[in-house]
């Protein structure tokens, strides 16, 4: 069976630098720091339309655990300390955890 290139469920944004690691067994922390400085060296960018095209064409990766993915979220939710009395200083840091835990 041959490899196909998917998103990752290891991801930072979309998954896109995770699944490029795995498909050529490298680790995704390699692929992260050569995307940003191929990014930076060719004005910024070449290499965040690259991104946003790979995120857009790529799969995600059929073989994920969506059911993971909504534990890890729920318990993020609850390692951060959010509770339904926060204050108006708390629900601005819950608004901005629930956007983070989205990219996540």
């Amino acid at each position: 069976m041959a490899k196909k290139l998917y998103r990752s469920n290891d991801k930072v944004i979309c998954g896109v630098c995770g699944g490029i690691a795995d498909y050529f067994d490298l680790d995704a922390t390699i692929i992260r720091v050569a995307w940003v400085l191929l990014s930076c060296f060719t004005a910024g960018f070449p290499g965040i339309i690259a991104y946003l095209i790979c995120a857009a064409i790529l799969p995600a990766n059929p073989n994920d655990d969506k059911d993971s993915d909504i534990s890890n979220m729920k318990s993020a939710g609850s390692s951060a300390g959010y509770n339904s009395n926060s204050g108006s200083s708390e629900s601005t840091s819950k608004a901005s955890g629930d956007f983070d835990s989205y990219f996540k």
